[in-house]
């Protein structure tokens, strides 16, 4: 499990007291996250990690499970260590 995994995880559970389930695929609406939540969520990952996500980025499908936040913040991470 990557530490980005591990850290989102922690975080939804810590933070914002919803059990992200068994695996990384399922539906963090029906887990109980709510539209606050995921705002906080974004603050803090942006925050943590250091990045912005942009605003073509704030898109359901990057905030609907585990495995789409996860993805997001690799890109992110992966984009800030480019040369400008």
């Amino acid at each position: 499990m990557s530490d980005v995994r591990q850290e989102v995880i922690a975080l939804l559970r810590e933070t914002l007291q919803v059990e992200p389930g068994e695996d990384g695929s399922q539906d963090l609406s029906e887990r109980g996250i709510t539209s606050f939540q995921s705002v906080v969520l974004l603050t803090v990952l942006e925050e943590r990690y250091g990045v912005t996500v942009p605003d073509d980025a704030l898109d359901l499908e990057n905030f609907l499970t585990v495995d789409s936040i996860v993805a997001l913040v690799e890109s992110l991470l992966a984009e800030a260590e480019l040369p400008r």
